[in-house]
């Protein structure tokens, strides 16, 4: 009866207490010694009372092994045992977030990354979390970004804290001055109303680089560029106005001359998304690996995100680009490769030891888009890539896909139509199952073939199965 309400697991510190009290004759004095034990993995202290278990089972008429395999099957317990009030607990807390998680996502997910927008390590991965189950992030806006993250129509929209050189002060008075008198016309307007003592020069420097004011001004570029001079204008606007002479030529141009603008080139996307990534954590207006994304689709085996899944035992494929690469001399005087690999995912650090440095020291470039293979090693509780051979993107081997899907004519008519079909998924066998999509009077019925069909999803593959008579579409799952 002890364990009935957990289905023959022990879960609670209580069931434990009581394990050892019926088979042992423990008190609960001792009981709530081996307890305590078990939860600090108190070795010296576990083996005393083992022995004293044995004992008493023992004396209560449990053959000696039997009493050693109870006892045996109690201490993993305690890796994960809690009492039942503590489980209880949680369990109503995981309940309530779940539900928030399935029902709330984007808000859901907007505390989260408030919570966690201090953190550099655990930031990127909520970054990536609220993008994987589909919520947009929208950037930060000048007009609508409140202080922490917020949601508006279903998306998350990013908190001016968040930005980097941004601090808490400067986000309340950019908020208590569009709240006391409404939003800004343009940035100009922006800089004439802010106080720059709160504003400064940095902060307003860290929001074009994230694009806080492309609402009012799309070309970060022009407006980094003509910062300085807008500074002044605002400067003098301020004083002109201080000084009351405002009065004399409101609605006159005679005041002061307009904001100076002079048009200048928009930053490259390179360099514009850099900043984007160094602000705020993630790319914004697209990413570095955007025309690559089709070979990192087909080739990418490694989920940057999801390091801790990955198995030593195996290589792994990653269409990448290296950052932060450095080289360093080992103890041996041999060069050591030093990097980090980012794609759409997530980034991981990664090594490349002497023999292979040498062999790719020619593409072992700073922001150079390559493919990598090599295997996941854990280090300093996290993971680590060691590579084991660069190559060109397009030189990966493509990953195969669980489905390949064959789409066919409606005037297919019998078997003999299908010989072509057939022979070309018996030459080219691989680990996808296979699909047929057979239409009829305006309907679709799909078909899987036999276990014993199972074909390449490669691009090459699929291109001569569409090249067939009588197939319309194929693709991959």
């Amino acid at each position: 009866g002890v364990l009935k309400e957990t289905y023959g697991v022990i879960v609670y510190q209580e069931q434990v207490m009581e394990i050892v009290r019926i088979v042992a004759g423990f008190s609960l004095g001792q009981a709530d010694i081996l307890r305590k034990a078990m939860g600090k993995k108190k070795i010296d202290v576990m083996e005393k009372m083992k022995a004293e278990f044995a004992a008493g089972a023992e004396s209560n008429g449990f053959p000696a092994a039997t009493a050693a395999a109870v006892f045996d099957l109690l201490l993993p317990f305690a890796g994960y045992g809690f009492n039942k009030a503590h489980a209880a607990a949680y369990s109503v807390l995981a309940y309530k977030t779940a539900y928030l998680k399935a029902n709330f996502p984007a808000e859901f997910m907007a505390a989260n990354l408030t919570n966690e927008i201090n953190d550099p390590k655990k930031f990127p991965i909520y970054i990536d979390e609220t993008k994987a189950m589909g919520i947009t992030i929208r950037p930060p806006d000048v007009n609508v970004s409140e202080k922490v993250f917020t949601v508006s129509n279903g998306e998350v929209v990013y908190g001016m804290v968040g930005i980097k050189n941004v601090g808490s002060s400067a986000v309340d008075e950019i908020i208590r001055e569009r709240t006391e008198n409404g939003p800004f016309v343009s940035f100009p307007d922006f800089l004439e109303r802010i106080d720059s003592k709160i504003v400064n020069r940095k902060v307003i420097e860290a929001g074009i680089q994230c694009g806080l004011f492309d609402a009012l001004h799309a070309n970060r570029g022009e407006l980094m560029e003509n910062l300085n001079a807008l500074v002044a204008w605002a400067s003098r606007r301020r004083d002109f106005r201080a000084s009351g002479q405002s009065s004399l030529f409101d609605g006159t141009d005679e005041a002061i001359d307009d904001a100076p603008i002079t048009p200048f080139p928009e930053w490259d996307s390179t360099v514009r998304l850099q900043y984007e990534k160094d602000s705020l954590g993630f790319y914004v207006s697209g990413h570095p690996l955007d025309r690559f994304r089709a070979t990192w689709e087909n080739c990418t085996t490694l989920n940057l995100s999801r390091p801790e899944n990955a198995s030593s035992e195996r290589s792994y494929s990653v269409v990448g680009m290296l950052r932060g690469v450095r080289v360093i001399i080992s103890r041996k005087g041999t060069p050591i490769g030093v990097c980090s690999v980012e794609d759409f995912n997530g980034s991981i650090s990664a090594v490349m030891f002497s023999e292979v440095y040498e062999a790719n020291r020619e593409v072992f470039l700073e922001d150079a888009v390559i493919g990598v293979v090599g295997k996941v090693e854990p280090r300093n509780d996290e993971y680590q890539l060691v590579i084991q051979e660069l190559r060109l993107p397009d030189e990966l081997e493509e990953k195969e896909a669980a489905e390949v899907h064959i789409r066919l004519e409606d005037t297919i008519e019998n078997e003999h139509d299908l010989c072509g079909l057939r022979a070309v998924l018996y030459d080219w066998t691989g680990g996808s199952s296979v699909f047929l999509h057979i239409g009829e009077n305006g309907s679709e019925t799909v078909v899987k073939a036999t276990s014993q069909i199972a074909v390449s999803s490669k691009r090459q593959v699929l291109e001569n199965i569409r090249r067939l008579p009588w197939v319309t579409d194929v693709w991959k799952v």
